[in-house]
């Protein structure tokens, strides 16, 4: 990392934050794996929300595999592998990000189906359906997203010791892309954010205080918990990508906002919390409101 480039933060600052990220997901991600494993029990495995869920697992779980070699990386502060394998782990947090991005929206959009029709479940016929469909919505992810990586070759700069350093590749055309997609990933999320924000204002109008004790509202918090976490972990990174593209010399900082999206891999941990600790909240209301009558 000797050469490695920044604009506002010290390389050894950016090393050592790095280094927490990837540690806590390395640490955290498989149990958040675990904790989506265990509310997924039983579930009905036709299910269209719950078959975007195993896909998000398995995205999740594949890019954790990468992680201890961006760690070797940070803490020898030089590449040991090879060139194209360094291609594959630096791929991989882009490949995650619009992955994970592309399941939560599919999770969304059928989550939103199911209310305004009115829908309590919507499923496939059979068992291979769901297979299918998850198949086709991999290569049409990876359609989008491998051809710039296969095709991305700095070789002739590679000095054998540093990884992550493809920034000189970056030509117009690149560059444009990377502006289409961050404007349609912002632009997708908000209006999701919106259409969530109508639902959960017609769920309240409809039921009765306190929210807490209805389904339906926990329910559609948690579909607004999808947004948030796509919000906290995606953004960042996105909107700095923006700016990066103008300075190229920012790579560090690049890259640690990149590391921020990779605590996505935590998103049941979210949920988790989000459930039991709101379930906890809204015992303690219900019981202070009865108290005071």
């Amino acid at each position: 990392m000797q050469n490695s480039s920044t604009c506002f933060v010290e390389e050894g600052t950016a090393k050592v934050l790095m280094e927490i990220i990837y540690v806590t997901v390395l640490i955290l991600g498989p149990i958040g794996i675990v904790l989506m494993i265990y509310l997924m029990n039983k579930p009905n495995s036709l299910s269209i929300t719950t078959t975007a869920i195993i896909n998000l697992l398995v995205i999740h779980s594949i890019f954790l595999l990468t992680v201890p070699f961006r760690l070797v990386y940070y803490f020898k502060g030089r590449w040991l592998f090879e060139y194209t394998f360094c291609k594959i782990v630096s791929a991989m947090i882009h490949i995650h990000l619009y992955t994970s991005f592309f399941f939560y929206v599919e999770i969304l959009v059928i989550r939103h189906f199911s209310y305004f029709t009115e829908r309590d479940n919507v499923s496939f016929n059979r068992r291979l359906h769901a297979v299918s469909a998850s198949v086709i919505a991999w290569a049409i992810v990876l359609a989008f997203i491998l051809p710039a990586f296969i095709f991305y070759d700095n070789s002739d700069q590679y000095n054998g010791t540093e990884c992550f350093t493809f920034q000189n590749n970056l030509n117009e055309s690149t560059r444009n892309l990377n502006y289409v997609i961050v404007v349609f990933v912002l632009f997708i999320v908000c209006v999701l954010l919106a259409v969530q924000c109508f639902i959960l204002v017609k769920v309240a109008k409809k039921l009765q205080v306190p929210l807490c004790t209805h389904q339906e509202f926990w329910v559609e918090l948690k579909s607004l918990a999808f947004i948030l976490v796509m919000i906290v972990f995606f953004f960042p990174s996105l909107l700095f990508r923006t700016f990066y593209l103008q300075h190229l010399h920012c790579s560090l900082e690049n890259e640690i906002f990149l590391s921020l999206s990779a605590l996505s891999c935590l998103d049941r941990i979210v949920f988790f919390l989000n459930y039991y600790i709101g379930g906890c909240l809204c015992y303690t209301t219900i019981m202070c409101t009865l108290w005071n009558i």
